[in-house]
């Protein structure tokens, strides 16, 4: 029993010898050819250089859900993804969401739905951009609502307010 011990003991040796000369070994070496960019995915999907539409939705009602979003902004024929906000602890709703569109197109008619009316309280829709809160970005947020202001949506006055005859109306005197 004494060699069989004395035998392992041997074997365990030999076996961290070729461990120690396989991790001091450089790296087997690879012929480069061409290098191949990887794309980053980001978190939500898509790439990195991808173009985001996307619009801030705040003053919402506190019982508003994802699905009550899309459906609010389904005439717009282009929402890709919406982004209702929660307080990590509570769960409940903070009131805002992020909309994702798919093109220019569609993103400027979310703009549109600026001051209508979801579940009785007048929302507001504003232009964004994902990324970090820098002084940069938000200047140029800032400039890009003030630009977008001129495609919001009027509400109607009392006078015009009739069922049959509802008109959107574009603010295109600013700029």
């Amino acid at each position: 029993m004494a060699q069989q011990s004395s035998a392992s003991i041997a074997k365990r040796r030999r076996m961290r010898k070729q461990k120690l000369k396989l991790a001091d070994a450089p790296p087997p070496k690879v012929e480069k050819t061409e290098k191949v960019k990887k794309k980053r995915v980001r978190k939500h999907g898509g790439n990195k250089d991808e173009k985001k539409y996307v619009v801030f939705v705040g003053k919402l009602s506190p019982d508003v859900t994802e699905e009550d979003l899309k459906l609010h902004f389904r005439q717009t024929r282009g929402v890709q993804q919406v982004r209702l906000l929660t307080d990590k602890d509570t769960g409940e709703s903070r009131r805002c969401a992020f909309i994702q569109f798919t093109s220019q197109e569609t993103h400027m008619l979310g703009l549109r739905l600026n001051a209508s009316e979801l579940k009785g309280r007048k929302i507001s829709v504003e232009f964004t951009k994902p990324g970090k809160k820098t002084e940069l970005r938000m200047t140029k947020i800032k400039e890009k609502n003030e630009h977008a202001k001129r495609f919001r949506m009027i509400p109607p006055t009392k006078s015009t307010d009739s069922k049959e005859n509802k008109k959107i109306v574009f603010n295109e005197d600013s700029d």
